[in-house]
């Protein structure tokens, strides 16, 4: 069953990815258009998903003090694109199939085998690793949605929803993954 889950998230992963690069590369700007799609938390997480379980396929050990950010991150994409996004985004052709891959199934299937699955004594400490894509990547998206005036998403648009509440989205979305990690580390640890 282990193998079996690592296999199926590996190929959801990349059927989610491979069906919004197909979208973006018949864009009438295909470069740009697929270069666009780093620009997303969603693909960068669902990407590190996939990094993840091809290192336990391979037994590739970099990958193992990372896991724990990587399994908060796909959880995080699965928590605000359902409850912030999901009412503001209708897919439509192949990006029904990325969306659903994207938001839900792997996310539901990397939340399954952390619980079932995976082994690790996860230490406190292990959260500062973990931080630091999402500190990178909320200082990309600020300064991205800040300089063109272009939100990546929508809880970062300075015009709309004021530095308050892009404010009060970041604070929140700090407390839930610290919260989430702390959770990780208690629940694994063997101490």
């Amino acid at each position: 069953m282990k193998q079996k889950l690592i296999l199926l998230l590996i190929v959801t992963t990349s059927i989610g990815f491979v069906t919004n690069a197909i979208v973006s590369l018949t864009s009438a700007t295909p470069f740009v258009s697929f270069l666009s799609l780093f620009k997303y938390f969603t693909i960068w997480s669902n990407i590190f998903v996939l990094i993840l379980f091809l290192g336990k396929q391979f037994n590739w050990s970099f990958v193992e003090q990372l896991k724990g950010g990587i399994y908060i991150n796909i959880t995080i994409t699965m928590i605000v694109y359902i409850t912030l996004l999901s009412w503001t985004y209708t897919p439509t052709g192949l990006n029904i199939i990325s969306n659903i891959l994207n938001h839900y199934v792997t996310p539901v299937l990397a939340i399954i085998y952390l619980f079932y699955f995976e082994r690790h004594d996860f230490k406190m400490n292990d959260i500062i690793l973990w931080m630091i894509f999402p500190i990178y990547y909320l200082a990309f998206a600020l300064n991205f949605s800040a300089l063109t005036n272009n939100p990546i998403y929508p809880f970062f648009d300075f015009i709309d929803v004021g530095l308050l509440g892009v404010s009060l989205f970041v604070t929140g979305v700090f407390i839930v993954y610290l919260g989430l990690s702390m959770g990780i580390v208690k629940i694994f640890s063997r101490n």
